[in-house]
């Protein structure tokens, strides 16, 4: 088995996993009057910048497709509810309220997903050590791309004391991390906006072929209609997109596009080559069987 074939395990372990918990995760921090999406991009977020300060234009470096108020409107909420404060220097950091919903919403994570796998334990062992390998592989690779996103998700380790799955489940969000890193690098060259670069990927990927189709997308993302058509302004200035009585793809646009899938290919999974091709073989086997196990968990 490739990389290719094993990269994709990575997501579906990792919403199998999520399904173990995410219940329980709605129902723990509805007590506090928050919600699950408060919790993950303001709370967790903000443990991932800490001691830095959280904003929108920090969480935009990783996930520059959404607009500011897409994440501002979350942190004001936390703010209002007190689990966040201000910060001297601007953004905001958790406060004793905040840190104490965070420690106990991922202690009650890591016993749920302990309690969803029964794999032994050298099988979990053999997966840890062989993400292990690759996360730390990737924090040495050469630039580009930058760690941005994989340094930021390593401040979430949460050390040795816990199960083979809160490990992996670590590792595996770090990879993901870093993937995302490596797509960043692949386009951000080219000195377009997120917010083009995403409407490029939605054209390309054939979600949306006309500007009615687009808005709906970009509005859960919280663009205006004023910066979307902007956005688009910038796709077809760079001779990417044409817009007519519908959106299309240039010849150039399409290259640019499928460039930026390759380098990102290129870059996330340079850093594989640590292992062999027997634990590359083990290791699609080992998350095959994983994902498959927590797939049929009632």
């Amino acid at each position: 088995m490739d990389a290719k074939e094993i990269f994709p395990l990575f997501h579906q372990v990792l919403m199998n996993l999520a399904e173990c918990y995410t219940n329980t995760v709605e129902e723990e921090v509805a007590a506090s009057g928050i919600n699950a999406r408060d919790f993950y991009i303001g709370i967790l977020a903000a443990k991932c910048f800490d001691p830095d300060p959280i904003s929108a234009e920090r969480l935009r470096k990783r996930i520059p497709y959404n607009a500011a108020a897409y994440y501002e409107a979350t942190l004001g909420k936390l703010l209002e509810a007190e689990f966040l404060e201000a910060a001297p220097e601007g953004g905001y950091l958790l406060n004793q309220q905040g840190i104490i919903i965070f420690r106990r919403t991922v202690s009650i994570v890591y016993r749920q997903m302990e309690a969803c796998t029964s794999f032994s334990t050298t099988v979990m062992e053999d997966i840890k050590h062989l993400l292990a390998k690759l996360v730390q592989a990737s924090l040495l690779s050469d630039d580009p791309p930058c760690k941005w996103s994989i340094l930021h998700s390593r401040r979430l380790d949460p050390g040795h004391n816990v199960a083979a799955i809160v490990k992996i489940d670590q590792y595996l969000s770090d990879l993901t991390a870093y993937r995302d890193d490596a797509h960043l690098a692949s386009w951000q060259q080219y000195g377009v906006s997120g917010h083009a670069w995403d409407i490029l990927g939605i054209v390309w990927q054939g979600k949306a072929a006309t500007i009615a189709e687009l808005l709906p997308i970009n509005e859960k993302r919280q663009w205006s209609e004023v910066e979307t058509m902007a956005a688009i302004a910038e796709l077809v200035k760079q001779s990417w997109l044409e817009k007519g009585a519908g959106l299309s793809l240039t010849q150039k646009g399409r290259s640019i596009r499928e460039e930026a899938e390759s380098l990102t290919d290129q870059y996330f999974f340079a850093p594989w080559s640590i292992l062999s091709d027997q634990e590359m073989n083990r290791l699609g086997e080992l998350l095959t069987t994983l994902a498959e196990t927590l797939e049929k968990k009632p």
